[in-house]
């Protein structure tokens, strides 16, 4: 089996459609909207997988549920991790980018770069197959 499609529910979809579209190149395969012609969701190509990111509502009763809810260190249950493969040639470019981009790159290792989409969700971009 291969993995067919990976969903992730964010709070402002806009923001984070932009992010991994200006950012990280990933094309637009299909945007879907609800009964009220509001935006819900936006499919993006991860060269055969669908990365879905859907819009989720907040509740009304927390003001600083966003604040609350983005960290990297969780430790509940749920997306720890989503790595994209890179060549490593590619890597120092991609470092300069984030950099230049202010997105902070919170861990490294020999074969990855580790940083977090706007809303704290971790993302690496791994070239770990080049050494296998």
């Amino acid at each position: 089996m291969k993995i067919h499609h990976l969903a992730l529910k964010v709070h402002d979809l806009a923001k984070i459609e932009n992010f991994y579209f200006e950012v990280l190149g990933l094309k637009i395969i299909q945007r879907h909207y609800d009964e009220f012609k509001q935006l819900r969701s936006v499919w993006m190509d991860l060269q055969g997988t669908i990365l879905m990111l859907e819009q989720m509502s907040l509740p009304d009763s927390s003001a600083n549920f966003l604040e609350k809810s983005i960290k990297s260190d969780n430790l509940e249950a749920g997306w720890y991790l989503l790595a994209l493969e890179i060549a490593k040639s590619e890597r120092e470019i991609w470092k300069t980018k984030l950099n230049q981009l202010g997105i902070q790159i919170i861990q490294e290792s020999h074969y990855s770069l580790y940083f977090c989409d706007p809303e704290g969700n971790r993302l690496a971009l791994s070239h770990y197959s080049d050494s296998i």
